[in-house]
């Protein structure tokens, strides 16, 4: 099983990668303020996006070629781990979103575009952790 757990961190790795460069385009002030008038960025963000879930089917498709997944209840059991872990993520952050921008009424849409494009890359980072995690334990 040691070869399930490297392409585990290789998932993992991709998803990170993904999100250290979008935490890099979402950290520029400009990109929450005028998200409308950035397509460079637009593009950018859909690129890293297809990158991680392309990455992402290779290595599901090799891991299936190669039946290292044998035990579909622990591997449910993972998965379900990671969308509970989501789903807290995208409850927390709407709340600090909305305690955030109360005041003013609204939230900017650059904000909302990082919320969907972080859910991506949580859940997938998520669910590779608890994988990982899943699997130390077999």
């Amino acid at each position: 099983m040691r070869e399930l757990r490297r392409y585990s961190l290789l998932r993992i790795s991709a998803w990170l990668i993904v999100a250290i460069v979008m935490i890099l385009i979402f950290s520029d002030k400009d990109t929450i303020l005028m998200w409308g008038d950035n397509k460079t960025k637009t593009i950018l963000l859909a690129v890293l996006i297809a990158f991680g879930l392309g990455s992402d089917l290779i290595i599901r498709s090799v891991i299936n070629k190669k039946g290292l997944i044998k035990d579909d209840y622990k591997n449910q059991k993972a998965i379900n781990i990671g969308l509970i872990a989501t789903l807290i993520y995208v409850f927390t952050a709407s709340i600090v979103l909305y305690t955030y921008f109360e005041n003013s009424g609204l939230v900017s849409v650059g904000w909302l575009w990082f919320l969907a494009y972080s859910t991506i890359v949580f859940v997938n980072v998520a669910v590779g952790i608890s994988c990982l995690f899943n699997e130390k334990r077999r």
